[in-house]
């Protein structure tokens, strides 16, 4: 009987799915060019007031860190020190920081082909695979609204994909018993201390995978790896340390005390809640087949207990965050490459356990338009959920502006001409607002950028308001849309505390409400 022939070959049907993957990319990419969050224009001031001479500062003469980011706001200072001077310095800066962004975000779909390829490099079918990857992470709604959105996020799933690669490259020579080429120890540090500057919680993750492979490398091996990326990355973390203390005087920023707090259980029980609603947005597909990759010959892999260690690493930190406010898994962004990993393995267990899979009949071609049918079906199922979370988003076909803050620029242009270098004013989105205002004293009310309000927030506190009338804000500006319960981590609301109590209302009065606003102006005596 002639052996039958696949109407598409394997490199054929891999290509289309890259070209479809890219289309999708790409479509997504132009809907969501107008997802900007309020919190990208926080580094965007501090970078600002940096190349201003004023120092790494939210407010002139406050040394406190309100950002989580630093990387991401050294770059920004450097572009905004290029762009001093000029009228469109807001709207460069912004658009530097979505751009990179989404750079970061399509070089994690490039490494993530790439790594795929070398994971399954002994198939005949790797190539298909790979491509399957790339089109599991451009069906993610998420991934790319993130990619556009102009924060860290992207840059946090590439090092940690990165950081995958070299955890694999170490275990694969160990396994041949051969001596772990020392450029695999240095691309481990390299990348740790990265990490290090993206976000607070990945510094955990690097010392869970220090002590992981410390116990799984021979003993003569051991000195090598802690000569060349555990001793000078453990140098680096003190050396940053010391650095944010001499600076700001804590060992953890700012941030860690406006979120963190309190004795409620039901904040970590939306956190677990934020977890499980978020690998339905990011990638519900693959959950049926990710337990395959714990069966056969791969149960006992070392790199899927990695695997696994990173993604209930990541999980466990957004549970311990209660969860939050951002749209799209914004916490778990950065594993969602890691899980598309275990897909994969989840696949190629499932695939190969079928009879005769192997043999050159494979139906590349049907394999292929399900994949694609089941993409574009959930890119659409996502782009529901994403914009039902992000509501108001203007899709960038109808209106390309770069963001979709319209109430807070309206906040910003009325506040424009009634404000000078002299007045404070108090907000509960203190980002697009506060970058508008560059010369105004922003009295953050989350305590993000407020060390008083923030160790308030810490202890249950939403807001002393004795202190707070003590600061004599001209004006207070508070939001009034509110985030789901599950989509939150701030357990505490200023604007509910003040509103509640009698002495607010008789320093201040409302005085103008404009789309998702109220302004309140403090009464003249």
């Amino acid at each position: 009987m002639p052996r039958l022939r696949s109407p598409w070959s394997i490199p054929l049907a891999s290509r289309i799915i890259l070209l479809f993957a890219a289309g999708l990319v790409l479509l997504q990419a132009l809907d969501y060019f107008n997802f900007t969050v309020d919190d990208v224009f926080i580094p965007i001031r501090y970078a600002t007031n940096a190349a201003r001479g004023e120092g790494l500062v939210y407010n002139k003469g406050e040394f406190v860190e309100g950002y989580s980011d630093p990387i991401w706001v050294f770059g920004l200072t450097a572009v905004a020190a290029a762009t001093a001077g000029s009228s469109h310095q807001l709207t460069l800066l912004l658009g530097t920081a979505k751009a990179v962004s989404f750079l970061f975000g399509i070089l994690t779909l490039v490494l993530l082909y790439r790594f795929t390829l070398r994971l399954f490099e002994e198939s005949p079918h790797a190539r298909l695979y790979a491509a399957l990857a790339v089109l599991s992470g451009a069906m993610c709604a998420p991934f790319i609204a993130w990619s556009i959105g102009g924060l860290e996020t992207t840059l946090q799933a590439l090092l940690y994909l990165a950081l995958a690669t070299i955890v694999y490259a170490v275990l694969k020579e160990r396994s041949f018993g051969k001596p772990v080429a020392a450029k695999h120890y240095l691309s481990l540090l390299a990348i740790s201390l990265l990490l290090l500057l993206v976000h607070p919680e990945p510094i955990m993750l690097c010392i869970i995978t220090f002590v992981y492979l410390y116990i799984l490398l021979s003993k003569p091996e051991r000195w090598r790896f802690l000569r060349f990326s555990v001793i000078p990355f453990l140098l680096g973390t003190a050396i940053f340390l010391v650095w944010r203390w001499v600076t700001y005087g804590n060992l953890v920023p700012n941030t860690f005390f406006a979120k963190t707090g309190g004795l409620s259980v039901s904040p970590y029980v939306n956190g677990v809640k934020y977890v499980l609603s978020s690998f339905g947005l990011l990638i519900a597909p693959l959950l049926l087949i990710i337990p395959f990759a714990y069966t056969g010959s791969r149960k006992r892999d070392p790199f899927i207990v990695f695997l696994t260690i990173a993604i209930l690493f990541q999980c466990a930190f957004a549970i311990g965050a209660k969860g939050d406010w951002m749209p799209g898994a914004r916490f778990l962004i950065s594993i969602e490459p890691l899980l598309v990993l275990l897909g994969m393995f989840g696949l190629v267990t499932l695939l190969e356990s079928i009879p005769h899979f192997t043999v050159p009949g494979f139906p590349a071609r049907a394999m292929a338009l399900i994949a694609i049918v089941i993409a574009t079906t959930f890119a659409m199922a996502g782009r529901t959920a994403f914009r039902g979370e992000s509501r108001g988003l203007i899709s960038g076909f109808a209106r390309l502006k770069g963001y979709s803050l319209l109430g807070h620029e309206q906040v910003a242009l009325w506040l424009r001409p009634r404000v000078n270098d002299h007045t404070t004013v108090a907000l509960t989105e203190a980002g697009l607002i506060s970058a508008m205002l560059p010369d105004t004293r922003i009295l953050d009310l989350n305590g993000l950028m407020n060390a008083g309000i923030a160790h308030e927030r810490q202890h249950g506190e939403a807001v002393n308001v004795e202190s707070f009338l003590s600061q004599h804000p001209e004006y207070v500006v508070f939001h009034n849309d509110v985030a789901s319960p599950i989509l939150t981590t701030l357990a505490t609301d200023p604007r509910k505390a003040l509103e509640q109590d009698s002495l607010f209302h008789q320093a201040y009065q409302l005085i103008q409400k404009l789309p998702n606003f109220d302004i309140y102006a403090r009464i003249s005596k």
